[in-house]
């Protein structure tokens, strides 16, 4: 009877930490921008597997963000002579607004 009262006990407290691990990986999952629930039940039923899954995600919210930095024609981020205001500074020296293609000197904007 006393081994069955321990054993007891030993489960409910694992089902207790099973419940708070669970809580907290679930949390960290919707930080990432997933779903807290089906997390949730994927560390609750699969233990460390499920934790280790959550801690392994990609972070969907520095993707978006990311993902806003890019242009929009998908090529790769402007280089450095490009300004923060899109103005763009040429190898001549000479400071073009945005909307400008090629500088004075002949030089393409797409060449830098």
């Amino acid at each position: 009877m006393e081994w069955f009262i321990i054993g007891a006990i030993v489960a409910i407290v694992g089902l207790i930490i099973n419940i708070v691990l669970s809580n907290i990986f679930a949390d960290i999952a919707e930080d990432k921008g997933y779903t807290r629930t089906s997390y949730f039940w994927a560390c609750f039923f699969l233990g460390t597997l499920g934790c280790l899954m959550v801690a392994a995600l990609p972070d969907l919210e520095v993707r978006a963000m990311v993902r806003k930095l890019k242009p929009a024609n998908n090529t790769s981020f402007a280089g450095p002579n490009i300004l923060q205001n899109g103005g763009w500074k040429c190898d001549c020296g000479r400071i073009n607004a945005s909307y400008v293609s090629s500088c004075v000197c002949g030089k393409d904007k797409s060449q830098l």
